[in-house]
């Protein structure tokens, strides 16, 4: 790929970078679009083509790190919060209507300084150069020894964070999820790059405790209302085709739909079996049509229309797997006999 775009940078473009510190398999990235209206403005009146950042795409970012606005995330026009990776649309306007996202009014609201960090943070790690040997119990266990003589814990007290859940980081049995992650870094004084990169002295800073949320960005509640927005959507909408399409438009686990919503999860199966046996149908349909005419033809051409040059003339040799093109071939050659 960077051969063929000239480009050495396109991991930056990605969330590759960030997949060896984090678990891939939580919700990290949203499944409905945030953007800023004031950087989408700015690539409209540049005349550039407008392109969503990457940063706006996780969940954990809420606010724009250049103008410190929250992020927009219904259509000005509709009214319907637009897909994050759509099946049609182009970047800088609604799937739903086309209209243009910059015309969205901006939140005024002043960020707070944990929002603020936290955008920044995330952002500045998208481009960080991640050791391929990077080891998040390590890093644990160089915060613990720092702050708390490796004593496990009072590290857990000092974080507000149960000594399981630590403990399983420091075994490396398990990553932190990314607000956590973020949590931790903030109130230890330190940047998440600077973590991701080991290069850091961790000093406690009891002042921030009040101003850095508990972790629950990923709370299975909220991740669980999106995710039977979304499905309901999905349901309703002209491009459903199976719930495994839209596990992948998600970025989430198969058994997270199937528990958000039984109801759904079974509803989109048995309509995305309906439309592919509608469709396997039609092209059943559309293969009899088309041995008919063959046959037809090679008759017409003063010769014997033998499968071989019925092969030829639809250009398909294995057309006469599917016995509803056999069944027509033979029905089609009686025709021509019984005149």
């Amino acid at each position: 790929m960077n051969e063929l775009t000239g480009r050495w940078d396109l991991a930056s473009m990605t969330m590759l970078r960030l997949a060896r510190a984090i678990p891939t398999n939580a919700p990290l990235m949203r499944a409905r679009l945030a953007w800023c209206p004031i950087c989408l403005k700015r690539d409209f009146d540049q005349r550039a083509r407008p392109y969503i950042r990457l940063y706006w795409l996780i969940r954990a970012v809420s606010c724009c790190s250049t103008h410190r606005l929250r992020l927009c995330e219904i259509c000005p026009s509709c009214g319907r919060r637009p897909w994050s990776l759509p099946y049609s649309g182009l970047p800088g306007y609604c799937c739903h209507c086309g209209t243009r996202l910059d015309q969205a009014s901006s939140d005024k609201t002043p960020q707070s300084d944990w929002d603020l960090w936290s955008t920044v943070e995330v952002r500045r790690a998208l481009t960080t150069d991640i050791p391929e040997t990077f080891d998040v119990a390590e890093r644990i266990q160089l915060a613990c020894r720092q702050t708390t003589d490796g004593v496990l814990s009072a590290f857990a007290r000092l974080m507000e964070e149960s000594v399981s859940a630590l403990c399983q980081w420091r075994l490396g049995r398990v990553r932190p999820m990314l607000p956590s992650l973020l949590r931790l870094c903030y109130l230890l004084g330190i940047s998440l790059d600077g973590f991701l990169r080991g290069d850091f002295i961790a000093v406690f800073q009891p002042s921030l405790l009040a101003s850095a949320p508990v972790a629950t960005v990923e709370h299975p509640g909220v991740a669980t209302k999106e995710l039977v927005d979304a499905m309901s959507e999905y349901l309703n909408s002209d491009e459903l085709t199976s719930l495994k399409d839209l596990q992948r438009s998600l970025g989430v686990a198969l058994n997270s739909l199937e528990r958000a919503s039984p109801q759904l999860a079974a509803e989109i199966r048995r309509q995305g079996t309906l439309q592919r046996r509608a469709k396997r149908l039609g092209n059943v349909a559309a293969k009899c049509v088309e041995v008919r005419r063959a046959v037809h033809l090679v008759a017409a051409r003063g010769a014997v229309p033998t499968q071989g040059q019925v092969r030829e003339v639809v250009k398909n040799r294995h057309v006469f797997r599917e016995p509803a093109a056999l069944r027509a071939y033979h029905e089609a050659r009686a025709e021509l006999l019984e005149r």
